[in-house]
C-alpha cells in the first residue's frame, strides 16, 4: 500500500512540477510543495511498515513522523485551494 501510494506521489509532484513550470502560480507552487512533501510521508510510512523497530527517535516514532508529513501536506494543499491570488 505504502509503495503504491509513494509511486503515486511521484506521479503527481512530478505532474505539479511541470505544472507550475509552465504556469508559474503560487497555487501550483503550493500543490507541488504539498505533493513532494507527501513522497517523504510515504517513504517515512514505508520505513515504518517495513522496519517498525529500527527507526525510533527520541522525540516521536517514525510513524509518528509520517502521519505529520501528511498533516503537513494537507495543509498545504488546503492553502493552495482556498488561496487567493
Amino acid at each position: 500500500m505504502h509503495i503504491g501510494g509513494l509511486s503515486l506521489a511521484v506521479f503527481i509532484s512530478v505532474l505539479a512540477g511541470f505544472a507550475y513550470y509552465k504556469l508559474r502560480t503560487k497555487r501550483l507552487l503550493l500543490s507541488a510543495v504539498a505533493f513532494t512533501v507527501f513522497i517523504g510521508a510515504q517513504i517515512a510510512l514505508l520505513v515504518d511498515a517495513t522496519w517498525p523497530i529500527m527507526y525510533d527517535f527520541e522525540i516521536m516514532s517514525i510513524s509518528e513522523i509520517g502521519h505529520l508529513l501528511t498533516f503537513v501536506t494537507l495543509g498545504l494543499l488546503a492553502l493552495g485551494v482556498f488561496r487567493n491570488d
